[in-house]
């Protein structure tokens, strides 16, 4: 037994390792989302890292740390200078129920109103008797009649106080859930930066020499993968929050700043979080109205949900393909379905990767398709050449073979075709 394994048992194991590393994710899954955003966050800071430990020769630990300081000194520059103008914005937001109620019962009066003569071809058909019957419905005291006590609808004071009780010590426990996994974030995050040139090398060093060549260019479309939709998703955000913000604040939104920024945030979720901000902006201008523009704040309301679904329809057809390039091209439909299976599988986080993560799977499937069609017709390297045939237009090499000694050394198939002499 010379101890090589068969093709068979290489396979088998291989399977059996795969297999035992799904587990090992599975039963980790709980502390898998620090990780997963210390990659990110690695991968993100990494030119920078690798820029002052080879030009400045800073050790990549002192370098990370470094990064990941300023980082933080920027986000809370940006708290600082954002938060009292969010606070204003909010402070200009007040919904008083009696008027909204009102507004409601108004407007649908004036609607029915206009039944009172409709008529179909010339035809009157009466409605008046109806229109009055549902007005008479829309009085303050009919409607109050329907609303439910206050008894109702919040029970006793001390379910109250209970119920606030559980939802405080639940934004607690929240809260210090997510402190915890950003403080484990940025420390997974450091030893990533500085023991990854280590990592990267013990990683290479279990490749076959002749694999390398291709795995590290399958490394580089990766590479190129994940910044482009990086790169792209800051510029993205930014231009989008910017646009919004402008369009509401010359449409005359109050809260036009916090309408924008939260549009830029929610960008970052692609398709759903789009969504999320639009709904915010027609609310907003429900609740508020516009300063500039002399309509009621349902037509308002309207204008808002035009321009910003006109607003996401430009960025999604013409800023997306320019911006992120075809790096990270998917369909439609493929990227709506694959954000709703990663925010069902990891939340908010599997939402915002399930892009560039279907993004990388494409291009690893290309390779591994390439990969198994060799010597299939592909043109690819590895392929057997084909057989070549004969050309008919040619002469036969055998009608110009000598006669004489030395022919019996072209076998004896030449023999026989040979023809035969006279004596």
């Amino acid at each position: 037994m010379d101890g090589i394994w068969s093709q068979y048992t290489r396979r088998a194991i291989g399977i059996l390792l795969v297999g035992v590393l799904m587990l090992m994710i599975y039963a980790a899954r709980g502390v898998l989302a620090p990780l997963v955003m210390a990659g990110v966050l690695a991968f993100l800071i990494e030119p920078l890292v690798s820029y002052l430990n080879r030009r400045l020769r800073v050790p990549r630990v002192v370098a990370g740390l470094l990064v990941l300081l300023l980082l933080l000194a920027l986000f809370l520059v940006a708290v600082m200078v954002l938060a009292p103008i969010l606070v204003n914005q909010f402070s200009q937001v007040r919904f008083n129920v009696d008027d909204a109620v009102d507004g409601a019962l108004e407007w649908l009066r004036a609607a029915s109103e206009s039944l009172r003569s409709f008529s179909v071809g010339g035809y009157e058909l009466g409605l008046g008797p109806y229109v009055d019957s549902f007005q008479k419905r829309l009085e303050p005291s009919a409607v109050v009649g329907f609303l439910p006590s206050g008894q109702d609808l919040f029970g006793s004071i001390d379910s109250i106080l209970s119920t606030t009780a559980g939802a405080l010590a639940g934004f607690a426990s929240s809260l210090g859930r997510l402190l915890l996994t950003l403080f484990l974030t940025l420390i997974y995050s450091l030893y990533l930066v500085s023991d990854g040139p280590r990592l990267a090398s013990s990683a290479w060093s279990l490749v076959p020499v002749r694999h390398r060549p291709e795995l590290e260019e399958l490394q580089c479309q990766v590479v190129r993968v994940w910044r482009a939709f990086f790169r792209g998703q800051l510029l993205m955000v930014t231009l989008f929050g910017l646009s919004v913000g402008l369009v509401m604040w010359g449409l005359g939104l109050p809260s036009a700043l916090m309408v924008g920024i939260m549009a830029g945030v929610m960008d970052l979720v692609p398709s759903i979080g789009a969504l999320v901000a639009g709904g915010l902006a027609v609310l907003m201008a429900l609740i508020q109205g516009s300063e500039h523009l002399a309509v009621g704040n349902g037509m308002f309301a309207l204008i808002v949900l035009a321009v910003y679904l006109g607003l996401q329809q430009l960025e999604s057809s013409v800023l997306q393909p320019r911006i992120m390039g075809r790096s990270v091209e998917l369909p439609g439909i493929v990227i709506i379905v694959g954000i709703m299976a990663g925010a069902s599988v990891a939340g908010i986080l599997g939402a915002y990767l399930a892009v560039p993560v279907m993004a990388t799977a494409r291009v690893v499937g290309i390779y591994v398709h390439r990969k198994l069609t060799e010597g299939h017709g592909s043109g690819e390297p590895g392929e057997p050449d084909e057989p070549v045939t004969a050309d008919p237009s040619s002469p036969d090499p055998s009608a110009a073979m000598p006669e004489g000694p030395g022919l019996e050394d072209h076998g004896n198939d030449s023999l026989q075709t040979m023809p035969e002499t006279s004596a």
